[in-house]
């Protein structure tokens, strides 16, 4: 066993990178192949992957500038049309897609061996460095967006890279360095603008961990920020001149159609009280109004167990019975999908009642609204076996003991994670620039939750990496110091 170990060892280290990088592709290799079979979706005859609502709206805009030669619509920011359009020069549609997720596979075997570089740096620990390469190798919360057109997966990878680079640069002080995560910083912005702050955690680490001269410091932050400057001025050009207006970001924070729309009021009316609307998830409750997917299957069409309108979003100014004849009310617009003038009747109403409801709510119940409901969608967030799905077979033992594991290194990443988090910014051990660790789990943590009020589980996906690493930094931290105070007691002397 101990020769084996070393020669394990002599591959795979904090400093031997190919035979760790060879070791994640192998793994996450794996775990593509399967998830593959799993979630493939025919949507281009040669296409591989699995395909999602949102998929189109970041492939559409690349091809509509490839033949038309604009980029439209324009409400996704380009993080992910860059390298699509990329490979869209070299391969047809289907391919492109396929060469896609190959470079998620790549970049995300990569970011786990980053990681776990990061988690060495921080522990001083080999065995730290192997806990977390093998951990998140295998894990299926960032590994299942590998096999979907999304930004999930290239987000997390990018944000791995962004930060290992940081640590590297406000060590070294290498220009480069700082340039290069500044440039990695500003490609998380540009596929999820939520990620922008991360730039600017990104910046105070620079100017409180790098030289002490003032001068070197802020020419660190000219480095660092000076990729998203470029390439910031530049879509604010060419938003200007397609819009006429000065755009920073995206266009619109969400997909153009669906705002104002009465399933958009719809999720208003559910995020005011603290509901979720997630309305593909069978326990939703903004299912219990009426709001459903078009064509879903059978078992979420009719639940065993159906969403119910929870007392507590009742108001005396707005009654129960008044929120079911809402509801109803989004039945009928359900139903008259032949009949335009109805429809339109019917959405108006929703529209109506759905705003008058909301401003009932904030004025007859502040504290609920502004304190509760927030904190009742963080338990949505977070409060679930991060797993997804459920596997084909539950009653299979092996599958059921993987739901567990899985659902277990959930829980120790996240829950294990926020504790660990809130002991490192206290902890002397964690220098100024390593602190934006916690502070980046941190904010994945809360800003869905408490400031968007979104619940959706893949919005915790590019956090979740900081909170296992986070976790095995704990344990680690306990164990030696438990080691220390055994060592150090008279009984562990006497022997």
């Amino acid at each position: 066993m101990k020769r084996l170990w070393h020669t394990y060892a002599s591959v795979i280290g904090p400093d031997r990178f190919l035979g760790a990088f060879l070791l994640a592709l192998s793994v996450k290799g794996v775990l593509f192949i399967g998830l593959l079979q799993r979630f493939r979706n025919a949507m281009f005859p040669g296409y591989w992957g699995g395909f999602t609502f949102d998929s189109a709206s970041y492939i559409d805009p690349v091809e509509h500038l490839l033949a038309t030669g604009s980029y439209l619509p324009d409400y996704r920011m380009p993080g992910f049309a860059v390298p699509y359009w990329c490979l869209r020069q070299l391969f047809d549609k289907a391919q492109a897609l396929n060469a896609y997720l190959l470079l998620q596979l790549l970049m995300g075997a990569l970011s786990v061996v980053l990681l776990a570089r990061i988690a060495f740096r921080i522990t001083r620990a080999v065995a730290a460095f192997h806990v977390v390469i093998w951990l998140f190798a295998i894990s299926t919360f960032v590994s299942l967006y590998d096999v979907l057109p999304l930004t999930e997966s290239l987000t997390s990878s990018v944000i791995i890279i962004a930060v290992y680079l940081l640590l590297r640069g406000t060590s070294s002080g290498k220009a480069w360095h700082l340039a290069a995560a500044g440039l990695f910083f500003t490609w998380a912005a540009f596929l999820r603008p939520v990620m922008l702050p991360l730039l600017g955690f990104g910046l105070l680490a620079v100017l409180l961990q790098c030289a002490p001269w003032r001068w070197e410091r802020w020419r660190a932050a000219l480095a660092f920020l000076l990729p998203f400057l470029l390439i910031e001025t530049a879509w604010i050009s060419r938003n200007y001149a397609v819009h006429g207006r000065v755009i920073p970001l995206s266009t619109s924070w969400m997909m153009p159609d669906f705002l104002g729309s009465p399933t958009y009021r719809m999720c208003e009316v559910v995020q005011a009280f603290g509901g979720s609307l997630v309305w593909w998830d069978p326990q939703a409750e903004i299912r219990a109004f009426n709001i459903k997917d078009v064509g879903e299957a059978e078992h979420l069409r009719s639940p065993a167990h159906p969403p119910m309108i929870p007392a507590y979003a009742a108001t005396p100014g707005f009654p129960m019975d008044s929120l079911q004849a809402l509801a109803r009310t989004v039945e009928r617009w359900n139903m008259a999908a032949s009949d335009p003038a109805l429809r339109a009747s019917e959405g108006r109403r929703i529209l109506e009642t759905g705003a008058l409801y909301i401003a009932t709510y904030k004025a007859e119940k502040p504290f609920q609204y502004h304190v509760v409901a927030p904190l009742r969608i963080l338990g949505k967030f977070t409060l679930h076996n991060g797993t997804y799905l459920d596997l084909p077979n539950p009653r299979n033992p092996v599958e059921r003991m993987a739901t567990w594991f899985f659902a277990l290194l959930y829980w120790l990443s996240i829950f294990g994670g926020a504790l660990a988090a809130g002991i490192a910014v206290f902890s002397p051990t964690w220098n100024r620039s390593k602190l934006v660790i916690p502070v980046i789990f941190g904010y994945g943590l809360l800003v869905h939750p408490l400031i968007l009020r979104f619940c959706e589980y893949r919005y915790l996906v590019p956090f979740y990496p900081w909170g296992l690493l986070l976790a095995v930094w704990l344990i680690h931290m306990l164990w030696t110091r438990r080691s220390r105070t055994q060592s150090s007691s008279p009984l562990a002397s006497s022997r």
